[in-house]
């Protein structure tokens, strides 16, 4: 189970608030998110190694079929992950009732709706990226439609375009938030990866075209797990307060928050004359 803390910083905050929060947030659930990380990545890195030092990676049909399995899992679950953390970030910035099973059984529902959602989003910025900027462009003003998928219950259609809505005037903002986010988990991911080098480096550097070893390889398939595990929740937390902090400074929402907690709080003290 989760820790608890005395309450979300609802206010709105500068970049540095937003890094500073998502990094203090997975400090305090770091168990959490690092199970939900685990539950999700573990399983495909175990098939990634199977396939890897299994088959004959000189045919190219099997390398072809082992591809397409170990692509069209990581989709499966990243798509999982990616909601499971969504839910798991949000509610624990608003303290909520939080762990790593509950991040996993609140999203099952939505789970199809999101993988669509997911290759949607995908096929779009893929097919826009042959013009850069509007590649780009979409990449990040899509990038709440899962938070919006999950946490306000909305349709793919509505996601999206409440995301454009919600980045729209910071969308600079949220890309260099965005970034500083992505270079913090690729640091922590290679320096996870640095003996699966220190393994083949010497191969390597004798044969720059060999294939790795098997034993670099799969120390390479454990590295790249164990940093994307370890790192991943700090990309996936800062998403999420960009989110909020876009909600904050164009809808109120923390006067929202605090109104309804109000409420909650009234309906629950007990009646004029009684006691407790």
């Amino acid at each position: 189970m989760s820790m608890s803390h005395p309450g979300p910083r609802l206010r709105p905050m500068t970049a540095g608030d937003i890094i500073d929060e998502a990094i203090n947030l997975y400090r305090r659930h770091f168990r959490m998110f690092i199970v939900i990380g685990a539950f999700a990545i573990v399983p495909l890195s175990v098939v990634q190694i199977v396939l890897s030092l299994a088959g004959d990676q000189s045919d190219l049909v099997f390398v072809g079929v082992s591809s397409l399995i170990t692509t069209g899992l990581s989709v499966l679950v990243y798509v999982a992950l990616w909601t499971a953390m969504a839910r798991a970030s949000a509610s624990v910035f608003l303290n909520e009732p939080m762990d790593e099973r509950r991040a996993y059984s609140d999203v099952v529902g939505r789970f199809g709706t999101a993988l669509l959602l997911a290759i949607v989003y995908a096929i779009v910025v893929m097919a826009l990226s042959f013009v850069f900027f509007i590649g780009v462009y979409f990449a990040i003003a899509w990038i709440f439609a899962l938070h919006v998928l999950i946490i306000e219950r909305r349709g793919i259609g509505d996601a999206l375009s409440r995301s454009r809505a919600l980045v729209s005037g910071h969308w600079w903002r949220v890309l260099g938030v965005g970034l500083v986010a992505v270079i913090i988990q690729f640091v922590i991911v290679i320096a996870f990866s640095i003996p699966a080098m220190a393994a083949g480096g010497s191969t390597m550097l004798s044969d720059p075209f060999a294939e790795m070893s098997p034993v670099a390889t799969l120390l390479a398939t454990i590295g790249n797990a164990a940093g994307t595990i370890i790192a991943g929740p700090i990309l996936y937390c800062t998403v999420t307060l960009l989110y909020f902090d876009l909600r904050m400074r164009k809808e109120g929402f923390d006067l929202e928050y605090q109104a309804r907690e109000m409420e909650v709080a009234l309906d629950q003290a007990p009646a004029p004359g009684r006691g407790f």
